[in-house]
């Protein structure tokens, strides 16, 4: 939904994914985990749709980062680049934890005025 809003808009839109949402194996885990956590109260993200996000990387519109790195520093580093904004509700405090000096202020200032926050409604 963001990715098809952002385009209509004529904008240039890619998503950051770690490796394990489009791994089949590793997703049925999750799964059979979800199912367990629910029943305790917690809550597991699973894709519904693995075909999709495949379908996406084919497309260029997904970029896969590798399972043991953080993707958030894909996402921002791909932004600062390409002089970019990023769709996310996540603040990014472990990112900006690792500045320092200068480099964090600039950081924190960076983070603040390129990052858009969302909500679904209806959908």
């Amino acid at each position: 939904i963001v990715l098809e809003h952002y385009q209509s808009l004529g904008h240039q839109v890619v998503a950051f994914l770690p490796e394990y949402y489009v791994d089949a194996e590793a997703v049925n885990k999750a799964r059979i985990e979800s199912r367990r956590r629910r029943a305790k109260g917690h809550e597991v993200r699973v894709p519904d749709d693995i075909q999709l996000l495949w379908d996406l990387v084919k497309k260029k519109l997904l970029v896969v980062t590798p399972p043991q790195d953080y993707d958030d520093s894909y996402a921002i580093a791909h932004a600062r680049r390409n002089d970019g904004c990023i769709v996310t509700n996540d603040l990014y405090r472990d990112y900006l934890e690792k500045q320092s000096g200068e480099l964090k202020k600039e950081a924190k200032s960076w983070v603040k005025t390129h990052n858009i926050s969302f909500a679904f409604v209806g959908d």
